[in-house]
């Protein structure tokens, strides 16, 4: 497939990068370090651009599936106060500061991809002050802001569908544990607000009846690009709740 791919595209077969995923609950190895480059390229998406690293692990910083998501919640971001929770590289943090929102914040647990949100950041001229990035536990930092009494507008819930937290050991399971998780979202949301979730587990069976908001639409279809288009399972699953 790769000499395939190369052939087709004129790619010389030293630049062509092959990852293999587990699938599963593989602990750490689903996403264990390929290699210790630290090299990263810069890639342009419509008129923003990412550092990328195709050399160190399985992803590369930016989930080119939910390209269209992004600019669907750049397009919502105007004034607003936007929540991007399991951020990872901050891509649509990026979008949404874009977009015009009011503040970005930014969370996630991974010091290596909260670094990598803020040469993100820096790279599209996003200022800090009003864009933070903050190294936390999901589920620890909505229990502060919810405690705290902050709230948001907009938010992008996009988990792993398997993580263990490596201080007290605690499993998430996204089949398990999403009605938790966005009752929580919920809790730190103004009326009116609206929440992206969205996962990539291809036997995901929702349980959201429960929870207290105006309405929920499944947006599946239009948020996967034409490249991404699959006959049998989605590579990802999309809904919109409007709280």
């Amino acid at each position: 497939m790769g000499a395939s791919v190369a052939a087709a595209l004129g790619v010389p077969p030293e630049k062509v990068h092959l990852k293999s995923r587990r699938a599963g609950r593989q602990g750490g190895r689903r996403y264990a370090r390929i290699d210790h480059t630290d090299r990263k390229i810069i890639v342009a998406e419509r008129d923003l651009r990412f550092f990328v690293n195709p050399y160190d692990f399985v992803d590369t910083g930016l989930f080119a599936d939910h390209r269209n998501t992004r600019q669907m919640v750049r397009e919502l971001a105007s004034g607003r106060r936007f929540l991007n929770l399991y951020c990872y590289t901050a891509s649509f943090s990026c979008y949404a500061a874009k977009g015009g929102a009011r503040s970005t914040l930014s969370v996630d647990r991974s010091s290596t991809a909260i670094r990598w949100a803020r040469q993100n950041m820096e790279l599209n001229e996003i200022p800090p002050e009003a864009n933070q990035l903050v190294q936390m536990s999901t589920f620890d930092f909505l229990a502060k802001a919810r405690k705290g009494g902050y709230r948001y507008d907009l938010a992008v819930v996009d988990p792993p569908s398997y993580s263990t937290t490596r201080l007290d050991g605690e499993q998430f399971d996204i089949r398990r544990d999403h009605p938790r998780l966005l009752e929580a979202v919920i809790a730190v949301m103004r009326p009116g607000a609206t929440v992206f979730f969205s996962t990539n587990h291809q036997k995901f069976e929702p349980r959201m009846t429960s929870l207290t908001i105006r309405k929920m639409e499944e947006i599946t279809d239009r948020t996967i690009p034409e490249d991404y288009v699959r006959k049998r399972t989605a590579i990802h699953r999309c809904w919109r709740i409007r709280v």
